[in-house]
């Protein structure tokens, strides 16, 4: 997550960021995480992407990037709230 890689006055001034939340708050709905979580997934398995994976270093790295940054959003739901 986000909040290990980033010292905490960067993460303070994220937070205040309203247009942030709302966009994080609205990734966060199901209706619209599962999607957006599936779109990556499939996506990077279209055979074009695949394959462009598979031969360029960047893209394979920016591949396995954009599953790090959307696997939050298909778990957010799947824990209990506390």
């Amino acid at each position: 997550m986000l909040v290990h890689y980033l010292p905490r006055p960067a993460l303070v001034l994220l937070a205040r960021r309203r247009r942030l939340r709302r966009a994080l708050s609205v990734l966060r709905r199901p209706l619209v995480a599962i999607p957006v979580f599936l779109t990556a997934l499939y996506a990077w398995h279209l055979v074009i992407m695949f394959e462009a994976a598979l031969r360029n270093p960047v893209v394979h790295a920016i591949q396995h990037e954009s599953f790090v940054a959307v696997a939050p959003l298909g778990a957010s739901r799947s824990r209990p709230r506390r």
